[in-house]
């Protein structure tokens, strides 16, 4: 799991540092200052060229306060959908009737009221008509460094990189709008985000030799193989059929690619049943395809995911450029700035309006601290994983490998002592992943993140599971955490001693990363079944694997998670919380989840026509089209 963590004093709304407002305009977002690494290197040229991207808040959306409440929910996509079509409640007449691209913009789409109000607004601004593309509740445009300026109600300035003083950007740190228009944007970007030079992690992995005996069976008491996975996991019994079982999609980020040759390589070594097995890949926004420089993360994604779903299509996505960052204590400057540009990868999904060309199930091996991802951010890419969701996607994530936090300090300027939750696993709509150790039994592993999100409460499908645990938690970490956050990781698996093929030598990885590509070849193969038998995806898990009570999963119970050691990356200092840890207890906890899958009990179990309530179904309109709504509609 390549998570990141950042020092910097930020604030999203409310920062001493934000400039007077002129008339009519309302604080919207900034930054204390420019992050580390970053110079302001004077005005820009007027005429400079700008391009941004507007998210309108969609019509079904609830009435919100604004500036958002940081610990409190931001109900848009999932209350109208996920909480009211109950597509994802197995226990629903409405589970599984999943929209249609047609039908999901139509609930996305912004009001008529709030589109002409920030459509006046542009063009009143000196934003040409011309340079104005609408595309759902997305506005893109292009402006001058000028127009922004007056548009914003701010100060654009160049800033130069210290560590590359031949690349400069145009960046602000304060953003206004109008007060007529604030409650129909979500976000705009980028503006207060400086992006980093790409450049390729480095995981921690030693490779300890060229691979040998490439006949020669693999001890799982060595290394964690395909085979081990497949014995312990109890995966067997279901062979795809390419045809009608769909396909499994990998997210790729910062620059990692895996290597056909390499993968042929460790199918020979470990998975001789899946000799033959491919992989297809995709660019999005200038993505890497360079064979020759393969990543251990994006090997470790591919050498698990085809051989354990084999022979099911896989798919791997390699996404450019960087995503949004507010730096804090770990990366005080933009040179480490990891964060995933997840919201091109989830866009360009949900663009795809032939459900033929969307996979069933996403495995994400990334993430980075909920705290240095600007909220407006977080909450739009959050919203795009309930979109797939309500189109029968299952979207899993790794819940990082910092256990209960590294930094554990916040970057408000106040520099408060705090466990730390990790995005995209702390988003309600994702299934996140936390990892596990040895075999007999298996045990919670001291880095596997965990935690309760500070920027989503606790959705309806883990509320017994986790007031429980709160329960036997009793007051300890009390004012560390937010006890009404969701709670993550929801389920776990191996995460150590992983065995991968880089550039055609071999070595051991370990983490989340690790984990969760193996939880979702389960879950790919269980819609799969779904596909083949003519029955409609999983879609969002949780509510499911909530339901299912212990059944399908073992239940860890040994071992916990630790981090907070004052100790951060690069050796940064950071504030230490003595002894700060999740355990690992009976039933659901924040460092393993419900507990690890066992895939032929979950195969029994998934959800059919006799499990099923009688539950009153009504239509509800919405735009030109009916969808079905749930009576039982959770609050």
């Amino acid at each position: 799991m390549r998570v990141k963590t950042c020092l910097a004093s930020i604030g999203l709304w409310g920062s001493a540092t934000v400039q007077a407002a002129r008339h009519g305009m309302q604080a919207f977002e900034s930054i204390h200052s420019a992050p580390d690494g970053w110079k302001p290197a004077g005005a820009p040229n007027p005429g400079a060229r700008l391009d941004f991207r507007i998210v309108l808040v969609p019509v079904s959306a609830p009435q919100r306060p604004w500036p958002l409440p940081l610990a409190s929910s931001t109900p848009i996509v999932e209350s109208r959908i996920l909480s009211g079509t109950n597509v994802s409640d197995p226990n629903s007449l409405a589970y599984g009737q999943y929209l249609s691209q047609d039908q999901l913009r139509d609930v996305m789409r912004p009001s008529a009221t709030g589109k002409k109000a920030v459509m006046e607004w542009l063009t009143a601004s000196g934003i040409s008509q011309q340079n104005i593309t609408l595309d759902g509740n997305w506005i893109s445009f292009s402006s001058t460094a000028n127009e922004a300026n007056f548009l914003l109600d701010t100060e654009f300035l160049s800033y130069r990189s210290t560590s590359k003083p031949d690349m400069t950007i145009i960046r602000t740190r304060n953003v206004f709008l109008p007060q007529s228009v604030v409650q129909y944007v979500q976000m705009v970007h980028p503006t207060t985000y400086f992006p980093k030079a790409p450049q390729a992690i480095s995981p921690a992995v030693q490779y300890s030799r060229k691979v040998e005996d490439i006949n020669s069976a693999v001890p799982c008491e060595k290394y964690t193989t395909p085979q081990c996975l497949r014995d312990l996991y109890k995966i067997g019994g279901v062979v795809p059929n390419n045809d009608t079982s769909g396909f499994i999609g990998i997210a790729g980020f910062l620059g990692q690619y895996p290597s056909h040759l390499d993968l042929d390589m460790m199918i020979e070594k470990t998975s001789p049943w899946a000799k033959g097995a491919n992989y297809t890949s995709y660019s999005l926004s200038n993505g890497t395809l360079d064979e020759s420089r393969p990543g251990a993360e994006a090997s470790l994604d591919i050498q698990y995911t085809v051989p354990l779903t084999y022979p099911m299509r896989s798919v791997f996505y390699s996404t450019g450029g960087r995503g949004e960052l507010v730096p804090d204590l770990n990366f005080p400057d933009q040179a480490s700035n990891f964060n995933e540009p997840y919201l091109e990868f989830f866009k360009h999904i949900l663009d795809q309006k032939d459900t033929s060309n969307i996979p069933h199930t996403i495995s994400i091996s990334y993430g980075e601290e909920e705290q240095t991802v600007p909220a407006t951010y977080a909450r739009t890419v959050c919203d795009q994983i309930a979109a797939l969701a309500v189109r029968g996607v299952s979207v899993l994530s790794g819940s990082g490998d910092w256990g209960p936090g590294s930094t554990c300090q916040t970057n408000d300027g106040k520099n408060t002592s705090r466990l730390m939750p990790i995005f995209p696993a702390s988003c309600p709509w994702t299934t996140a992943v936390g990892a596990t150790t040895g075999y007999a039994p298996e045990q919670a592993v001291r880095f596997s993140g965990g935690g309760f999100s500070d920027l989503w409460p606790q959705p309806w499908y883990q509320k017994e599971a986790v007031d429980g645990y709160l329960s036997q938690l009793g007051d300890r970490w009390s004012g560390l955490y937010n006890p009404k956050g969701r709670g993550f990781p929801d389920i776990a698996a191996q995460g150590t001693a992983f065995l991968i093929i880089v550039s055609g030598k071999e070595g051991g990885i370990g983490g989340t990363s690790a984990s969760t590509p193996v939880v979702a070849s389960i879950v790919a193969l269980l819609n799969a079944q779904r596909l083949q038998s003519g029955k409609p995806t999983l879609g969002l898990l949780n509510p499911w694997l909530y339901s299912l009570n212990g059944t399908g999963t073992t239940d860890i119970v040994a071992g916990g998670s630790e981090g907070c050691s004052g100790i951060g990356y690069k050796k940064a200092k950071t504030n230490r919380i003595p002894y700060a840890s999740w355990n690992a207890t009976k039933g659901w906890d924040p460092v393993t989840g419900v507990g690890t899958p066992l895939f032929d009990q979950l195969l029994k179990s998934l959800p059919t026509c006799d499990t099923i309530k009688q539950t009153p179904v009504y239509s509800v309109a919405v735009g030109p089209r009916n969808v079905q709504l749930s009576m039982d509609i959770e609050s």
